[in-house]
């Protein structure tokens, strides 16, 4: 069928036939099919999710203290190496600031790190150039590393401990084996067991393995939710967010994580130059209220933008476009989002 589709006036799929009339060059068109391949609908109501909680909490915030990069020693060349300074700077700062870099381009030959540790807590930090057509950071960082660029990391705080209880979807109290060091606005999380069948670990698909193993490295554990503490209780605690999902598979526990926060991205654009296998543009793990908006990305090896374990980002009015690998294995990919919770993301393109 070459024509032009105008519009479709009738769709109905259930048990029994699947009709749907179309319009094709002002022609009316009738589609059927003798079974709607099932007896039960899909129960959307219950699969769905309420994301009002997502984003920033808050809102995107600013910070009046501010630092002039190049005042403070830059190169706008692309010449010189600026990483560095650059982590020098943010591994001195006190206080939630602002680093401004003017119009040029500012050459990077090692990622730069925000990391929050269990002796410090990293400030909030916002990266702000001035505009996508006029600050340009190049990144040439030989280091082939599964990590980021950019890189914004937090950290596993204790051992995770067991859940016993309050694992159904909308739940808003969980029950743990443990509430010692636990405290309101804290954050948790919830990770599982992959379910076999589910996580596809034994398939039949042509061409393929007729087996994959989900249940070790980066695959293992990878349904889950970050969650924050709104009440401790006697043998658990109450939960800020809802679930949104049954959490039914084995083994499920709470990791309670320091989380860094409070870091963004604004304003310019974003080229991994060298293109080091195994490289990510942004790469938050253990992260909330983090965010990225009006970013050009460019040439990403895998995601321009990697989340795990993380909550309450935001990321709008950007563009991310090429990649050096356009092969299997989940290359080249815009975002690639694991085990978190309540992002936001607007209009992305």
């Amino acid at each position: 069928m070459g024509g032009a589709l105008s519009s479709f006036t009738n769709f109905t799929i259930g048990a029994g036939s699947t009709e749907l009339d179309l319009l094709v060059d002002d022609v009316a068109v009738t589609l059927t099919t003798a079974n709607g391949g099932g007896e039960d609908p899909i129960d959307l109501a219950s699969r769905l999710i309420d994301w009002t909680r997502a984003g920033v909490e808050g809102g995107i915030p600013n910070y009046t203290n501010a630092i002039d990069f190049m005042a403070a020693g830059g190169d706008n060349t692309g010449l010189v190496d600026n990483a560095p300074l650059l982590q020098s700077l943010i591994d001195s700062l006190t206080t939630d600031t602002v680093i401004n870099f003017p119009a040029g381009t500012y050459r990077f030959e090692n990622r730069i790190n925000f990391r929050s540790t269990s002796l410090r807590s990293l400030p909030g930090v916002i990266i702000r150039g001035a505009g996508t057509a006029l600050t340009k950071f190049l990144f040439m960082d030989p280091q082939a590393e599964d990590a980021g660029l950019f890189d914004i990391a937090g950290f596993n705080s204790g051992s995770a401990r067991n859940i016993t209880g309050g694992l159904t979807k909308g739940s808003t109290a969980i029950t743990l084996s443990s509430v010692s060091d636990l405290a309101v606005g804290d954050w948790l999380w919830i990770q599982q067991d992959n379910d076999p069948v589910a996580m596809a670990t034994i398939r039949d698909i042509p061409d393929y393995a007729s087996s994959i193993d989900n249940n070790g490295g980066w695959a293992a554990r990878v349904v889950g939710q970050l969650v924050k503490i709104s009440a401790v209780t006697a043998n658990g605690v109450a939960l800020q967010q809802p679930l949104h999902l049954d959490f039914m598979w084995p083994n499920p526990t709470a990791q309670k994580i320091g989380t860094t926060s409070g870091v963004g991205f604004e304003n310019f654009t974003l080229d991994n130059g060298l293109g080091s296998a195994g490289r990510f543009n942004f790469d938050f793990s253990r992260t909330v209220n983090c965010w990225i908006k009006n970013v050009h990305s460019l040439m990403a090896v895998r995601s321009h933008v990697a989340v795990s374990g993380s909550a309450n980002l935001t990321i709008r009015d950007s563009y991310f476009n090429d990649a050096y690998r356009h092969d299997g294995g989940g290359q080249q990919q815009r975002a690639a989002v694991q085990c978190s919770g309540d992002g936001h993301g607007e209009p992305l393109r």
